[in-house]
């Protein structure tokens, strides 16, 4: 009953703080585990800049449609060129071709048949950031948000053809990112080892030993608006579990 009270208090004790845990007591093996649940954070300020926007072209064949937007792209290179942005900093994300298929009438039946294809693609213009950059980044998002609106405007009411230009995002981020989630895989940890400290003094043991540690990413990034920039650090979020030995 000693034990089963030393359980009661640390449970209470650990509950009040936000933090999830749990405990063992094994009186034949003369051992306690401890398994708690903490949230670790860090930030950084943000070093790298990325213009996302997608582009999309139509044509008869799959080797046209690409073509297709292999031309567009050059197109906005060109106007993109005057803001210091190169070929060489535009990355391909992804790819995708796909066909258009229409039902048409066959006696008393409807066959599908391919009416022309169309190219997708996402792409990327990383550059480094400091906020004395705000207005650079700024000015190459309007010259894609401009050509956007432009061809919506040019489009025709039935004309089912995608819009050339969409999506344009930029986004904040540093080039290591896997650091700072350390960093808050490291802050996490920090957290459950001093409360499974405090657990084992509770159940009078003096040391703890790590057996085992799993660790879950939280969402830590929401999208600005189109055209605009969201200033303030990148954050990095995880959720561990650990279970520890009190020895």
């Amino acid at each position: 009953m000693r034990t089963s009270g030393a359980l009661l208090v640390m449970c209470t004790m650990l509950f009040a703080t936000s933090v999830s845990a749990q405990l063992w007591y094994c009186p034949l093996k003369a051992e306690s585990q401890i398994q708690i649940t903490a949230q670790g954070y860090s930030q950084a300020a943000p070093d790298v800049a990325q213009i996302e926007f997608s582009l999309s072209a139509g044509g008869q064949s799959a080797v046209e449609a690409r073509h297709a937007m292999h031309q567009l792209l050059q197109k906005l290179l060109a106007e993109l060129a005057p803001h210091g942005v190169s070929s060489q900093l535009v990355k391909e994300r992804n790819l995708t071709i796909s066909n258009n298929q229409m039902s048409v009438p066959v006696g008393s039946s409807h066959m599908p048949t391919v009416s022309g294809y169309k190219a997708f693609a996402t792409y990327a213009i990383s550059l480094p950031f400091s906020e004395d950059k705000a207005d650079s980044l700024l000015r190459i998002a309007q010259v894609l948000h401009t050509y956007e609106l432009r061809t919506r405007a040019d489009k025709k009411d039935n004309e089912e053809s995608p819009v050339p230009v969409s999506d344009v995002q930029i986004q904040l981020s540093l080039k290591d990112r896997e650091l700072l989630r350390q960093k808050a895989v490291e802050d996490a940890v920090s957290k459950v080892r001093k409360l499974a400290v405090s657990a084992a003094r509770q159940l009078g043991k003096k040391e703890v030993e790590l057996v085992y540690l799993d660790v879950k990413d939280l969402p830590s990034y929401t999208a600005p608006a189109k055209g605009s920039i969201s200033f303030g650090p990148v954050q990095a979020a995880v959720r561990v579990t650990a279970t520890f030995r009190a020895k």
